[in-house]
């Protein structure tokens, strides 16, 4: 009897040592790589429920209403009619006659059109009003990651601007009420970005965190690049509603496997590797340090560094988002390109940066670590080099 029970003792302890030298082998894929793709995917879903309006718009308002508002008619009959359009000047009609029948408009931009009479001003207000939610929370939330952890906060970020897309069919019914619904979207959405960049800190080690952030920032433009032909397919299939129903609930389905997955630091992740955990250890200065060191504010609203970044910042992404915020439409009324084919040359733009982005990442990690270049110079050179060839 006594001899069954060390017999069994020693199995528990053998099989309690086999898996802790499991748990101690290095992973296949590791926990930190499946982490950083879930993430990429958010800011994938960041940039769909930010473009989609962009193309949907174009489907949503009536350009023939706001061409007999806003148009000045100096000459009509029963079947034609002249016109000249005070929202541009240079839109590209069929050039055979100036007198051009109503229906061969409408039929030569492949519209169907909406109900909703916006001109370009308030087509601009609607575009815009997503960018003042989403700059008020991203200082706000970055520090809320900090203290509270990130993997919370960018679920509730994409749960919340989800919500308010799923909406937004019904909101777009009441221009108060869709600029509401847009602003929302951008506040919850400035969760997402800061809470994700918290997270990286933690997960990866330093030589592998410039890679880690490329992938985030790529997963932006990689979801914008997806998101416009996808728009533009459902507008054609189906109608310009589909467009926010379909981009709101994937977010659905990434949010379960975030929340069943995701952890905000790997101390807390059920799955890690000992060999994993380690790893990321050795190279984390916060790991090492048990000091809680708060902020210095003052320092850094004071710095001229930290102002010349952001408006180095600041005057590239204005470029940027009113290119990618207007550029549907613009192609739209002014080339009269189809819809079809609008969602493809709008994607093209985003893949030219997701491109770019993966290149750039790896090479400033290879750039730091093997000719030991510093990072100030590097961000400074691929800055510039990315201001000029805009």
């Amino acid at each position: 009897m006594t001899n069954n029970k060390c017999e069994l003792n020693v199995s528990k302890v053998k099989t309690k040592s086999d898996e802790l030298s499991k748990i101690s082998k290095k992973p296949f894929i590791p926990v930190r790589y499946v982490i950083v793709s879930l993430g990429t995917i958010a800011t994938g879903l960041v940039f769909c429920l930010r473009v989609n309006l962009s193309v949907a718009i174009i489907a949503m308002v009536n350009n023939t209403a706001i061409n007999e508002r806003e148009a000045l008619v100096r000459n009509t009959n029963d079947s034609t009619i002249t016109v000249l359009d005070l929202r541009t000047t240079d839109q590209c009609i069929p050039s055979s006659t100036e007198n051009v029948n109503r229906s061969s408009i409408i039929e030569h931009r492949h519209i169907k059109e909406g109900s909703l009479i916006w001109n370009q001003a308030t087509q601009g207000v609607v575009l815009g009003a997503y960018y003042y939610g989403y700059s008020a929370t991203q200082i706000i939330s970055g520090r809320l990651a900090e203290k509270f952890g990130g993997r919370f906060l960018c679920g509730i970020g994409t749960f919340g601007a989800a919500l308010a897309t799923l909406l937004t069919p019904l909101a777009s019914q009441n221009l108060a009420l869709i600029i509401i619904a847009r602003i929302a979207i951008g506040v919850f959405h400035g969760t997402v970005y800061t809470s994700l960049y918290v997270m990286m800190a933690f997960w990866f080690p330093k030589k592998e965190k410039a890679t880690a952030l490329s992938f985030i920032t790529v997963g932006g433009n990689l979801g914008a690049a997806l998101t416009m032909p996808l728009c533009s397919f459902l507008i054609e299939k189906y109608n310009w509603q589909s467009v926010f129903y379909v981009t709101g609930s994937i977010c659905f389905i990434w949010l379960a496997l975030w929340m069943y997955y995701a952890r905000s630091t790997p101390n807390e992740h059920p799955y890690i590797s000992t060999y994993e955990l380690n790893q990321i250890k050795s190279d984390q200065d916060f790991f090492k340090s048990k000091k809680n060191v708060s902020a210095p504010w003052k320092s850094i609203l004071t710095a001229p560094t930290i102002w010349a970044i952001a408006a180095a910042k600041s005057c590239g992404m204005f470029g940027y988002y009113t290119l990618s915020t207007k550029l549907p439409a613009y192609l739209e009324s002014v080339l009269n390109v189809s819809i079809e084919k609008n969602g493809i040359i709008n994607s093209l733009t985003y893949v030219a940066v997701s491109i770019s982005l993966t290149l750039c990442g790896p090479l400033t990690d290879y750039l730091k670590y093997k000719y030991n270049f510093s990072l100030t110079l590097m961000r400074k050179v691929f800055e510039t080099i990315g201001k000029k060839l805009r």
